[in-house]
């Protein structure tokens, strides 16, 4: 039996890793990835390399194994993350229909995304565990995405934001590092509330340790409920741009099932045309919009 072991890995310390496992074929037997074991285990709150060990067994017993190297480092000591990046990025969720339909889809293909939560109910607890579980990076986005609520004051966004940070960790173990402005950075209706309000979140937010995270792609779903498949399949792909990071806005309500449709098309236009798909970290550089307000 021979294995496929895709690369090593590097986390941030205090990420979730995600094993992306082994694959397993042999001559005789076929595919034998579901009987690969693997030993091990990766402690994301201590910095160190830690290794993993794949073993499989084919139908005559004959064995093989592998290892996989994983290095767990401080946020300042990360690679810079350079070349033709799709940064997926999922807004407004999580949602009890469309997310399951998108983390399938991202399982399917090996693809890690980010995704900007707003307040979550009960129901939808398991859809952001499995988020956090399948290594995909979870933004704050607001609690309450209304503008009025989000934007009344200098103060109610960020409360807001800490308030959800806090039950994101104290229900999954996650600490969120990155958020996303409601109508992003550039908005202009904040200021119907409250004047200078964004020039002052982003500056204390920033200063408290987060990232703020635009977009430089946009898949226009957010123009309407279920824009056809095509329409957003050409917006994302007609304006990706190699050697650079491409963050793609998406959403993730119920509203929004065709971009769940349209993902499988958006993935493999990237893989196709030699784009590396990745989850915002900490060392991703941040898209920014020039402040309105």
């Amino acid at each position: 039996a021979g294995f496929e072991l895709p690369d090593g890995s590097v986390v941030a310390v205090g990420d979730t890793f995600s094993d992306p496992g082994a694959g397993a074929e042999d001559d005789f037997d076929g595919d034998l990835q579901e009987a690969v074991t693997v030993e091990g285990e990766v402690d994301t709150q201590t910095p160190g390399d830690y290794t993993l060990t794949y073993h499989v067994k084919d139908a005559s017993g004959n064995e093989a194994t592998v290892t996989r190297t994983v290095s767990v480092k401080e946020a300042e000591e990360l690679p810079e993350e350079n070349g033709s990046i799709i940064y997926l990025t999922f807004d407004d969720g999580p949602s009890s229909e469309v997310t399951p339909k998108i983390l399938d889809i991202l399982k399917k293909n090996g693809v890690h995304a980010t995704f900007f939560i707003i307040n979550y109910s009960e129901k939808n607890l398991p859809i952001l565990k499995r988020m956090v579980e399948e290594g995909h990076t979870i933004g704050m986005h607001a609690w309450d995405h209304d503008y009025e609520a989000a934007y009344g004051s200098m103060d109610s966004y960020y409360d807001g934001i800490k308030k959800l940070r806090d039950k994101v960790q104290a229900d999954t173990g996650y600490e969120a590092f990155c958020f996303r402005f409601p109508g992003g950075g550039s908005n202009t209706v904040s200021k119907k509330y409250t004047p200078g309000v964004i020039s002052h979140l982003a500056e204390v937010m920033q200063a408290d340790g987060w990232q703020y995270y635009d977009w430089n792609v946009d898949s226009t779903d957010a123009e309407g409920n279920n824009r056809p498949v095509e329409t957003l399949v050409q917006n994302v792909t007609g304006y990706l741009q190699k050697n650079r990071g491409n963050v793609v806005l998406c959403h993730d309500t119920n509203a929004k099932e065709t971009t769940a449709q349209a993902l499988q098309q958006i993935i493999d236009y990237g893989k196709e045309h030699g784009y590396t798909f990745r989850a915002i970290s900490r060392k991703t550089k941040a898209v920014h919009h020039k402040i309105a307000n």
